[in-house]
């Protein structure tokens, strides 16, 4: 990823992050391809830095698959698919909630209650039975 532009307001930081063009695995058929089919910038929720929000804006790219049909986004490895906030905030999150309410927890992390909620319900605990 290339950092394209930083930009601090008073509530908030904004940074824009484009990715480089590379060949991508269909997820369908499993071909590669590097054929783009258009672009699109998705807003992400990025680490809480001294008290200040961090909003992430990255210019995504849509492949279209030269042997079948189907178009897909390219895989980001800050971001899961169909998530709006970054790997790391979620990691912290939960360990975290290991050690406090959820309410506080979603507070220090900058996430709202339900989706800390959502993200811990998701996730398998493993314990060692005494």
């Amino acid at each position: 990823m290339d950092v394209w532009n930083i930009e601090k307001y008073s509530n908030k930081w904004l940074i824009e992050l484009h990715t480089k063009v590379k060949k991508q695995k269909c997820p369908f058929c499993k071909e590669r391809t590097k054929r783009i089919y258009s672009y699109r910038k998705q807003s992400i929720q990025g680490p809480i830095l001294s008290n200040t929000p961090v909003k992430i804006i990255v210019k995504k790219r849509r492949y279209l698959c030269t042997y079948c049909p189907h178009t897909f986004y390219e895989r980001l490895q800050m971001v899961d698919i169909y998530q709006r906030c970054t790997n790391s905030v979620q990691t912290s999150a939960l360990t975290y909630s290991a050690v406090g309410f959820f309410t506080l927890v979603a507070r220090l992390t900058g996430i709202s209650t339900n989706r800390l909620i959502r993200l811990f319900d998701r996730h398998q605990l493993f314990y060692v039975p005494i």
